[in-house]
């Protein structure tokens, strides 16, 4: 069942939090690490709900098998953009024991409509350029290629 995440979340919370660094960490070492505790990690999520953000859950037997978290983001018009009002889809993840089962559909799902009924007019993500299953969710929720973005580490040769 998707449902809103609550406080008493937030250590299963961290501990799915550690497994998606896990994999960051794994793929893009000079920047992601595994030594943040589990109270670093709860900290990390009533940090952000506390901001603003909105966690959904994946909750079933009263264990949680998957999350989305998002944030509204309002921009005000430019000389060059109108305003907009849209979400941004920071993480989701669903752990791997219990994935191909429909959650991240359901969870992005939720997460549309609740930014629909928000007054968002569109969502946007970002995604590491390792993980292909990542982009394709993503594609498969309908989003599409709207920026490509490239990084450089600065202590490496060229």
């Amino acid at each position: 069942m998707i449902d809103t995440a609550n406080p008493d979340d937030i250590d299963a919370l961290a501990g799915l939090l550690a497994q998606i660094n896990a994999l960051h960490a794994h793929h893009v070492p000079g920047r992601f690490h595994t030594n943040g505790t589990q109270a670093e990690l709860a900290a990390f999520w009533r940090d952000a709900m506390a901001g603003g953000a909105m966690v959904l859950v994946e909750r079933r037997a009263n264990a949680l098998h998957g999350y989305l978290s998002w944030k509204i983001e309002d921009r005000p018009a430019t000389a060059l953009e109108y305003a907009m009002r849209r979400a941004r889809l920071d993480h989701i993840f669903v752990d791997p024991g219990h994935r191909r089962q429909g959650i991240a559909a359901r969870l992005i799902g939720r997460f549309e409509a609740e930014a629909q009924a928000a007054g968002c007019h569109e969502w946007y993500t970002t995604v590491h350029a390792f993980n292909a299953p990542s982009r394709s969710l993503m594609r498969g929720a309908g989003a599409s290629d709207s920026v490509l973005a490239r990084s450089k580490r600065l202590d490496q040769p060229s």
